[in-house]
C-alpha cells in the first residue's frame, strides 16, 4: 500500500526532529540519523585551524619576531592579519552561499564548480570592505605606509581561502576544511618568514580538491552557467554577513588594537573556543535543518489542511528550541570551565581571559537569537547587532578605552539584544505560520 502525496509531506523527517528526539544523534533506529555524524564532525573539525595554529605558533614565533620589515616584525603583521580576516572570510562567503542556493546546493558536483566560478567575483565585491579594514587595524597598529600594499595583500590571500572553504560547511565535509588548513600550517613551520607562502598553499590545494570533485563523476558534460546572483545582491549579502560575523570576531581584533602585548591574543583565541564550538554546532545542527523544514511546512500550508500544516511548524519549533537549548548548554559549560581553570591556574591575563569568555558568550547566546528571528521572519535581523557593535568597537578604539572596557560594554550591549530576542520569538513561535505565511501574504 503507498502512501500519498499529502502522508509523506507530513511524515517527512528532519534533523531537527532528531535533535529534539536525540540530541546525541545515538539511536540506530532512526535512519536519518546516519547523517547526524557529519554535523558533528564538523563541529569538531572547527577545532582543528585553532589547536594546529596553536601548537605551530610557539615554534615559528621567534623567527616571525626577527624578522623585521620597516621596523616591523612580522609577528605583528600576521596577527594585524589574523584579527579580522574571520569576519571578512564570513562576508565573502555569504555571496559565495547565495549561488549555492536550490535544489542541487547539496551536490557536491554543483557546489565545487560553483565555489570555483564565483570565488573571484565574490572576493571583488569584499574589496572595499577589505581595503576599509586594513586602514583601520594599519592606523591603530600604527603600520608604515610602506608595508600597506603587503599587509594588504596577505588579508586578501586569506579571505581567498576562506572563500574556497564554503564548500566545507555547505557539504558538511571536515576533510575540505582540514585539508587547507592541514597545507597552511605545513609550510608555516618550513618556511615561517614566507607570510604569504601558507594561504597560498592552502588555496592551491583546496582549489585542486574541488576541481577533481567537480568534474568526477560527470554523467554528461554540462557548460558552466552565468551567474544568476547580481552584483547588488552580493554586496548585500557580503555586509550582511559581515556584520552578523562581529559581534564574535571583533573580541580578538578589539584586544590586539588596544593591547601591545603579543602574548595576550594567545589568551583571547583560547577564551574563544567555547563561543566558536557552540556557534558552529548551533549553526549545523539547527540553522541548516531549520531552512529546509521551514521550506516543507511552507509547501505543507498549500497542500495539506491546517491542522496537518500546523504540525509541521510545531516540528520546527520544538527543534529549534532544542538545538538553542543544546548550544547553550554546552556554551555554558565551556565558559564555566573556562573561567573556573583560570581563576584555579592563576593565569596571568586571568581577568582579561574572563572577560572575553563572558564576551563571547554574550555574544554567541545573541547570534543564536538573532538567527532564530531570522528564521521566523523577523525585520530586526542579526545585521542590526553587528552594526551596533561596530559603533560599540570603533568607539572605544578611537577614544582609547581599555579593551576590558569596551568587551564589557559590547558584552552588556549582546545580553540585552539576547534577551529582547528571547521575548519576540517565543512570542512569535506560538503562531509561527502568522508571521512566516499570513502576515506577509495580508501584506502583499
Amino acid at each position: 500500500m503507498t502512501s500519498s502525496p499529502r502522508q509523506d509531506l507530513l511524515d517527512e523527517p528532519s534533523d531537527l526532529d532528531a535533535l529534539a528526539v536525540d540530541p546525541l544523534g545515538t539511536d540506530p533506529s532512526r535512519p536519518h540519523l546516519l547523517l547526524a555524524s557529519k554535523p558533528w564532525a564538523m563541529v569538531v573539525a572547527q577545532f582543528f585551524p585553532v589547536l594546529a595554529l596553536g601548537l605551530t605558533y610557539p615554534f615559528v614565533v621567534e623567527q616571525l619576531d626577527a624578522a623585521r620589515v620597516a621596523g616591523i616584525g612580522l609577528s605583528v603583521l600576521m596577527v594585524s592579519c589574523a584579527v579580522i580576516t574571520p569576519t571578512l572570510a564570513q562576508a565573502v562567503a555569504a555571496p559565495v552561499y547565495l549561488h549555492l542556493l536550490g535544489d542541487r546546493g547539496a551536490d557536491p558536483n554543483h557546489v565545487a564548480r560553483t565555489v570555483l566560478r564565483v570565488a573571484l567575483p565574490a572576493l571583488l565585491v569584499v574589496g572595499p570592505l577589505m581595503l576599509f579594514a586594513s586602514i583601520g587595524v594599519g592606523a591603530a597598529r600604527q603600520l608604515p605606509l610602506s608595508l600597506f600594499g603587503a599587509f594588504f595583500g596577505l588579508l586578501v590571500l586569506h579571505v581567498a581561502m576562506g572563500a574556497l572553504i564554503v564548500p566545507a560547511y555547505a557539504l558538511r565535509a571536515p576533510l575540505l576544511l582540514v585539508l587547507p588548513w592541514s597545507a597552511y600550517v605545513v609550510v608555516l613551520l618550513l618556511v615561517p618568514t614566507w607570510l604569504w607562502a601558507p594561504p597560498v598553499a592552502a588555496i592551491l590545494l583546496q582549489a585542486a580538491t574541488l576541481a577533481v570533485v567537480g568534474l568526477r563523476r560527470r554523467q554528461h558534460r554540462q557548460a558552466w552557467e552565468p551567474l544568476q546572483v547580481g552584483w547588488r545582491a552580493s554586496a548585500v549579502a557580503a555586509l550582511r554577513g559581515a556584520a552578523e560575523g562581529l559581534p564574535l570576531w571583533s573580541i580578538p581584533a578589539v584586544v590586539w588594537l588596544l593591547d601591545v602585548r603579543l602574548s595576550s591574543i594567545g589568551f583571547v583565541y583560547i577564551a574563544l573556543l567555547p563561543g566558536v564550538l557552540a556557534h558552529q554546532l548551533f549553526f549545523v545542527r539547527t540553522v541548516d535543518p531549520g531552512w529546509r523544514l521551514l521550506d516543507g511546512a511552507r509547501d505543507a500550508l498549500h497542500a495539506l489542511p491546517y491542522p496537518e500544516a500546523r504540525a509541521k511548524f510545531e516540528r520546527f519549533t520544538r527543534g529549534v528550541r532544542a538545538g538553542v537549548g543544546q548550544a547553550t548548554a554546552l556554551l555554558l559549560l565551556l565558559s564555566m570551565a573556562m573561567i573556573s581553570g583560570a581563576v584555579v591556574m592563576h593565569w596571568r591575563d586571568g581577568q582579561l581571559l574572563v572577560v572575553v569568555v563572558l564576551a563571547a558568550f554574550a555574544a554567541v547566546a545573541a547570534m543564536m537569537q538573532g538567527y532564530t528571528l531570522g528564521m521566523l521572519g523577523s525585520a530586526v535581523p542579526l545585521g542590526v547587532l553587528g552594526a551596533c557593535a561596530l559603533v560599540v568597537v570603533v568607539g572605544g578604539i578611537s577614544m582609547g578605552l581599555p579593551d576590558v572596557a569596551v568587551l564589557g560594554t559590547a558584552a552588556a550591549l549582546y545580553g540585552a539584544y539576547a534577551l529582547v530576542a528571547v521575548g519576540v520569538s517565543r512570542r512569535v513561535m506560538h503562531r509561527p505560520e502568522h508571521a512566516l505565511f499570513w502576515r506577509r501574504a495580508v501584506q502583499w
